[in-house]
C-alpha cells in the first residue's frame, strides 16, 4: 500500500511512525532507506537520479549540501536499483519539499513503482497531489501538542475532502 500519513505540526505522525517501523522491523523486515553493497551501471544511477528529480546535481557534490528532501530522494534513487521490493517498509517525510511540480509527478510514478513492486510506502505529505495519489489515508489531529494525536481521519483520499473534522481534507479542496 500506498499510505499517506497527514497532521498538523506536532499533532504526533513522528511518534506513531517510529513505533509502527519498530513494530514492522521485529518482524524481520527492512524499515529504512539504506544503501546495498554493489550496484548497476553509472548510466542507470544517473537515469534514476533524473527519475526522483535530482538531474540537477553534480556528481561529487558533497551530501551536506543538500535539502531533507533532497536527501531522501537519493536514498530512494539507491533504492530503486534493487531487484526484490516485495515486503519492505519505506518511511518518506515530505520528500516533494523544494520540487517543482513536474519532479512531484516523476516521484509519484516512482512510489507508485515501489507500491506495485509489493513495497509498502508511508509518506508524511502535505502537497495535495501526494495525498490524493495514496491508497491510504491517514489523518492525526485535528491540532498540535496534547490536544493531538487523536485519529481524524482514516480512509480513502476522496473521502477526506468529504470530512469536515479534517483540516487537511478542508484544505485541499478542489476550487
Amino acid at each position: 500500500l500506498f499510505i499517506s500519513f497527514e497532521g498538523i505540526d506536532g499533532a504526533g505522525k513522528s511518534t506513531h511512525i517510529d513505533g509502527l517501523a519498530q513494530a514492522f522491523g521485529a518482524q524481520g523486515r527492512a524499515v529504512t532507506l539504506t544503501r546495498e553493497p554493489g550496484g548497476t551501471p553509472l548510466a542507470e544511477k544517473l537515469r534514476t537520479l533524473e527519475e526522483v528529480g535530482l538531474g540537477y546535481l553534480k556528481l561529487g557534490q558533497a551530501a551536506n549540501t543538500l535539502s531533507g528532501g533532497e536527501a531522501q530522494r537519493l536514498k530512494l534513487a539507491s533504492e530503486l536499483s534493487r531487484r526484490d521490493h516485495s515486503g519492505r517498509l519505506y518511511v518518506l517525510d515530505e520528500p516533494t519539499t523544494g520540487l517543482h511540480w513536474d519532479d512531484i509527478a516523476k516521484l509519484l510514478k516512482l512510489l507508485e513503482r515501489l507500491r506495485d513492486a509489493g513495497a509498502t510506502l508511508i509518506v508524511i505529505e502535505h502537497h495535495a497531489d501526494v495525498i490524493m495519489a495514496a491508497d491510504w489515508v491517514l489523518e492525526l489531529g485535528p491540532v498540535g501538542g496534547a490536544k493531538g494525536g487523536e485519529l481524524v481521519y482514516e480512509g480513502e483520499p476522496a473521502g477526506l475532502l468529504n470530512c469536515k473534522a479534517s483540516p487537511t481534507g478542508q484544505a485541499i479542496q478542489p476550487v
